[in-house]
């Protein structure tokens, strides 16, 4: 009864008075803002509403890189936006590390890659050659991009793209995954049926977020092996 009390009341502290909290991370909710998680595992609140119309994010000590319906938006870690990348791309894969000039994201419509830059905060590179699959998602690695393709099964691929010629390097079979739907939906005990209506996003530090279409609740996971689970309060506007 102590400990539940402690941690009531530790909540109720940070909801009062948010500028003091410490800061978790942030998270995109399905509403499509933008908001910081402020406090600890088991008693988080959230700050205000930061950036409204996300349709994909990710995060991670660096800041975010953000996708809205006309542009991709490079966030620092206090919320503020450094750059912006003007584009009308349905369905981004958007990815930030914890590295600096890690953001990149690539945009199949026009089958360009979108990279953070020590000069200009996003640039663009148009992938020459044809790819041999769907790119599930991205990750940079030096003057380079690596291009996960497929989801399942015999069809997975990395691709290596020059960022600097936009030169299809080298392509290889890449071994068998879990894709993080299933691995999530086996975490919150969601039917493996389900999976893919979960969306996961990269909160930062070993933590993702994870929401279920038509379900109101949001979760905040450790992506550990041993993965431990807290609930995210709601996001409405605010």
């Amino acid at each position: 009864m102590v400990r539940q009390l402690t941690v009531f009341c530790f909540a109720v502290v940070l909801a009062r008075a948010e500028v003091h909290a410490p800061s978790f991370g942030w998270v995109h909710y399905p509403d499509g803002n933008v908001r910081p998680v402020l406090g600890l595992p088991g008693a988080f609140v959230l700050g205000d509403v930061s950036i409204h119309g996300v349709t994909q994010a990710s995060f991670s000590k660096q800041g975010g890189l953000l996708a809205s319906a006309s542009r991709l938006m490079l966030m620092a870690p206090d919320g503020t936006i450094q750059g912006d990348f003007q584009t009308s791309e349905a369905r981004p894969v958007v990815n930030i590390g914890d590295d600096p000039l890690s953001a990149i994201a690539w945009l199949p419509s026009t089958h360009e890659i979108v990279y953070q830059s020590a000069d200009v905060p996003l640039v663009s590179v148009i992938v020459q050659d044809p790819l041999p699959g769907e790119v599930s998602s991205i990750e940079r690695r030096a003057g380079k991009a690596i291009l996960h393709l497929g989801t399942t099964g015999a069809d997975l691929m990395n691709a290596l793209v020059s960022l600097d010629s936009g030169q299809l390097l080298s392509w290889q079979t890449a071994p068998a995954f879990e894709t993080p739907s299933s691995r999530y939906a086996k975490v919150l005990g969601i039917d493996s049926k389900e999976s893919q209506s979960l969306h996961v996003e990269a909160i930062g530090s070993g933590w993702v977020h994870v929401w279920q279409n038509g379900v109101g609740r949001q979760w905040a996971v450790n992506s550990n092996a041993e993965p431990a689970v807290f609930e995210l309060p709601a996001g409405g506007a605010k």
